[in-house]
């Protein structure tokens, strides 16, 4: 499932929705959860015979609702239903993943990693604005990315119950980041507290970019070598292909993706990774991984 609001257009769900349904299978279910207003979105959901559920905005933070509405649409579910909850503008398919899940679930949940901590400026601002009591503690434990969230129904829901009691406490007074005024986005720094110290760890494992299941592209740079597109797929550095590529526009220069397919920007040197082709295949190696 995934959910918007604000949107108006198509495009910003399009590449979510058809992605899924390239690989969807007869008992696979696709919920899209979205505020009261209506907009070309609808029709085209509707079009493509995709459920939508309209509720009501109740915090009135454009990132936190998500995981009140998460909550209510879990808790229908059977306890044991395979649920994945992800960003509906910057996440695609390249395999079905509930294959993956449930090849992958050793217990209730697969936590994705981003391999780094909260050192790195953004997220270390975050936690530092929406809970900066937390801040000394959270600095060196490793941030856990809440765009692409999977397990059992009936953990998930207490999950986003947690989530949605932490983001009660969270602090949206203005943030300034170099001289700029910015939203505070507490719920990253709140799903990585409670995976950190509140969750039971005996209740998920923790995939990353190193494995061939879920890439966060924003983080690629700080914990893998290189980027390979084989067959229009993002793949790790074994050539294996991911199943669910996340954030590819955080790397414009270097991703390009149209009609269901990846490549690479033109070959050229810029700050931070080449882009080369190698036999045939399409590789970006970086060359600056500090956080």
């Amino acid at each position: 499932m995934a959910a918007y609001t604000g949107y108006k257009t198509k495009d910003k769900v399009e590449n979510f929705v058809e992605s899924f349904l390239k690989f969807k299978k007869a008992n696979d279910h696709l919920v899209i959860i979205s505020d009261e207003n209506e907009s070309e979105i609808d029709d085209y959901l509707k079009e493509r015979q995709v459920e939508t559920i309209k509720l009501p905005v109740y915090t009135g933070h454009p990132y936190n609702d998500r995981f009140l509405w998460f909550e209510q649409a879990a808790a229908a579910w059977h306890d044991d239903a395979l649920v994945m909850a992800c960003d509906i503008r910057d996440v695609v398919f390249q395999a079905n993943p509930f294959d993956e899940l449930q090849k992958r679930l050793k217990y209730d949940m697969i936590y994705v990693s981003e391999n780094i901590d909260f050192r790195e400026w953004w997220n270390g601002h975050m936690m530092k604005a929406a809970f900066p009591e937390n801040m000394e503690k959270m600095l060196m434990r490793p941030v856990y990315n809440c765009g692409v969230m999977m397990g059992k129904a009936r953990t998930f829901c207490k999950l986003m119950k947690m989530m949605n009691s932490t983001l009660q406490y969270s602090n949206e007074d203005g943030l300034v980041v170099d001289g700029k005024e910015c939203m505070v986005i507490g719920d990253q720094a709140a799903y990585s507290l409670l995976i950190n110290y509140e969750w039971p760890k005996t209740h998920g494992t923790v995939t990353s970019n190193i494995d061939d299941f879920v890439f966060t592209a924003a983080v690629a740079p700080y914990d893998i070598e290189r980027i390979i597109i084989q067959d229009g797929k993002v793949c790790n550095d074994k050539g294996q292909p991911y199943t669910i590529v996340h954030q590819y526009d955080r790397l414009k220069e270097i991703l390009n993706y149209e009609d269901g397919v990846f490549t690479l920007g033109p070959d050229k040197v810029t700050e931070g990774f080449l882009n080369t082709k190698v036999e045939g295949q399409e590789e970006t190696r970086f060359f600056h991984k500090e956080a």
